[in-house]
């Protein structure tokens, strides 16, 4: 007999993994996923149990264990149970079809995607000023192009999916229209995107006695759409929310991490902040004891787009339904959806004063996470940039931001920036600066996620790998000017939002600010392209005394940063020790810290021991000086315990910080300071924490 008991399962998953929540072996964890799978599915006729039950064995079978005919039988009787309860009978076979030949149907367009980006427009870095702005423009029509296409072979998916579903539960008992939401009615969706969605009803059915067996109808409607997504087999399990694995309410439950599902095409999440599918939010918490379907007429679904409603929902769901497209159904029931909600679409410059404070609000939170600015004030030394936190996302948001600021009906970012143009809010220059950016996005997402052959949290530059020789990188397929030219427009556009709105909110017209001297520099160095930082910061020096101390203090930083990103540790030493003595003020102790951390760093690598010795406890004394002022993280004090010699404190904060970031880096750290307060016989005999995190080896 198997255990069927969840927390058991759980605690034997967890033996089977290492400390950072990824399994040791896949095909091992796979029995227990699979015993987990049919404890959800004693929890039936719960929906959301039934479906995480389908997600685990599903996930179960693509880790591909010895007893696969036994979960594909337990997976099918799942489904076939589930088909049954919505009243269905004998038909899972067409569910099975289906699911095989939408397997099919996604390789082959995923194949046409990575043909037509073959052919895309790459500008040339040395390409002339007067045929730039024409290549440019070949290339945003080329994307938009391959956008196109994608948008509509995405949709055609999900209508086809659409059509079983009613072909399985029969005709539909009133009018409805499923629509679309997120990239995928911005016209921006990838071949790897989930699927937001939403299903309205027309206003009369409300008012007729069997209006509760209609709701069910639609429940099942979804529950059948959902499933056939999730066999698919690209639903991660964290997306799932299942209890005792990722339980968004519980952090200590909230541990698994599946790196082995393929995360594509999938039905949005079921966890409190994402569930923007028709089945909505399901599980209530203690702050927000309330649950949310978007299965409704349209008149109760437009009831969303009021403020408080929105912020009873904890999620910004107004914003998100204020941009839809069609996928199926009615289309006049979508029509008349759109019509309400254009009536309340109002520009945040004419809102009311708790409308623009939200919106405000919003736009200062935006700008902390996505802005480039942001990140180059929250880094520390050599930091590659997140492509898609800072550029893809920080481009879309920003230029939504804007769209919503003066009122503009159109969902896409390439529309939305002609609409203002045509509004005369923007000027033609910034018009085609802003478009050229958003098509460099769609084309770096698209090229990321093709080349991975999934979704990912994250693009740095130098994770991506082509298979052309000519293609190493991102700069290389994309064209480096193009990609430094599109992420300063976009750096300026959040500066010039943020400024805009706070400071110029009567204004008309918008103008993006011209660029701060250090940022095509600091854009390089994000992004590892040390080589041409160095030409950029040697070329703006001569025009040192003209900028401000700021701007200087950036530009110089970025120097030695790209100095020491091409090894060359004597010279950024050099170039530090010429500029210590200007370093005077005590408003400038920042910058003191940079550079003897920096020397320190210096030292060590061309193996000056004394020297780095020497900058090692001038950092100390300043890294003390700013902890006593309470200035620093916890991070500095593992710092400071380190350089002083005492291991074990330093120990005490890395092993805490370990519990919640799991970064290679701190890893190291940690087996490197642990070095140090045991033998090497300790080391291999005793139960550490820090060894048991990632099963590190001695020879790391």
């Amino acid at each position: 007999m198997y255990e069927l008991n969840e927390n058991k399962l759980a605690e034997k998953l967890r033996k089977q993994c290492h400390e950072n929540g990824k399994e040791k072996d896949p095909k091992e964890s796979a029995e227990t996923l699979h015993k987990l799978g049919k404890v959800y599915r004693k929890k039936s006729p719960d929906k959301q149990s039934l479906m995480q039950s389908v997600g685990l064995m599903t996930s179960s079978l693509i880790r591909r264990p010895l007893n696969l005919k036994e979960i594909a039988q337990d997976l099918e009787e799942v489904c076939t149970h589930i088909v049954e309860l919505a009243g269905v009978h004998g038909r899972y076979e067409d569910v099975s079809k289906v699911v095989t030949d939408i397997k099919q149907q996604i390789e082959i367009f995923r194949e046409s995607c990575r043909t037509k980006m073959n052919v895309i427009t790459k500008i040339s870095d040395n390409a002339d000023q007067s045929v730039l702005i024409k290549l440019q423009l070949k290339k945003m029509t080329e994307i938009s192009g391959v956008q196109n296409f994608i948008n509509k072979t995405y949709i055609n998916l999900m209508q086809g999916i659409c059509e079983l579903c009613l072909s399985l539960l029969g005709e539909a008992p009133c009018k409805f229209a499923v629509a679309g939401m997120g990239s995928l009615a911005r016209e921006e969706i990838t071949p790897y995107s989930d699927f937001e969605s939403i299903i309205l009803l027309e206003d009369e059915i409300k008012e007729k006695s069997h209006f509760e067996s209609v709701l069910d109808y639609f429940r099942w409607f979804s529950m059948i759409f959902q499933m056939i997504l999730v066999l698919h087999g690209e639903t991660v399990l964290r997306f799932l929310a299942i209890p005792c694995l990722n339980n968004p309410h519980d952090k200590t439950k909230n541990w698994f991490y599946d790196e082995y599902t393929p995360c594509g095409i999938c039905p949005d999440g079921f966890a409190p902040a994402a569930s923007k599918n028709p089945l909505g939010r399901q599980t209530p918490t203690s702050k927000k004891p309330w649950t949310t379907e978007l299965i409704k007429t349209v008149s109760d679904m437009v009831k969303y787009l009021e403020s408080d409603e929105d912020l009873k929902n904890g999620y910004h769901l107004a914003d998100i339904l204020m941009h839809t497209c069609f996928i199926f159904g009615e289309r006049n029931v979508f029509i008349d959806f759109s019509l309400l909600v254009n009536t309340r679409r109002c520009p945040i410059m004419l809102a009311s004063c708790s409308q623009r404070f939200l919106y405000e609000k919003q736009l200062e939170n935006d700008f902390d996470v996505h802005s480039f600015f942001s990140f180059q004030i929250k880094r520390r030394g050599l930091t590659e940039m997140d492509l898609k936190r800072v550029f893809c996302r920080g481009c879309t948001l920003f230029v939504s931001a804007l769209g919503t600021w003066f009122g503009t009906e159109s969902s896409s970012c390439l529309k939305i920036i002609d609409e203002l143009l045509e509004k005369g809010v923007l000027l033609e220059e910034d018009c085609h600066k802003l478009k050229f950016a958003v098509a460099d996005c769609c084309e770096i997402r698209l090229r990321f996620y093709l080349q991975q052959d999934g979704q990912s949290d994250h693009m740095f530059q130098t994770n991506f790998k082509f298979q052309k020789p000519e293609m190493i990188n991102l700069a290389d397929a994309v064209g480096k000017s193009s990609l430094i030219d599109a992420l300063a427009t976009i750096a300026m556009l959040q500066k010039s939002l943020l400024n805009f709105v706070v400071r110029g909110r009567l204004a008309k017209i918008f103008l993006i600010l011209p660029e701060i001297p250090p940022l095509r520099p600091l854009i390089c160095s994000s992004l590892r392209l040390h080589t041409t930082a160095i030409e950029l910061c040697r070329k703006m020096s001569r025009n040192l005394l003209n900028m401000a101390f700021s701007y200087r203090k950036l530009l110089f930083m970025c120097y030695i940063d790209a100095l020491m990103g091409c090894v060359r540790y004597a010279e950024a030493a050099r170039v530090i020790n010429l500029n210590l003595k200007n370093i005077k003020n005590a408003k400038m102790l920042d910058l003191l810290m940079f550079c003897y951390d920096n020397l320190r760093f210096c030292f060590f690598a061309i193996e000056d021991g004394k020297r780095s010795i020497k900058f090692c406890r001038k950092t100390n004394f300043l890294v003390y000086f700013q902890l006593c002022l309470g200035l620093l993280p916890d991070d500095a004090w593992r710092d400071y315990y380190k350089c002083l010699g005492k291991f074990t404190k330093a120990m005490k904060l890395i092993d805490k910080k370990l519990h919640f970031e799991l970064q290679e880096n701190t890893v190291h750290q940690a087996v490197w300071t642990f070095s140090k307060i045991c033998t090497i016989k300790d080391i291999v005999c005793c139960n550490c924490n820090v060894l048991k995190k990632q099963n590190i080896g001695l020879e790391n």
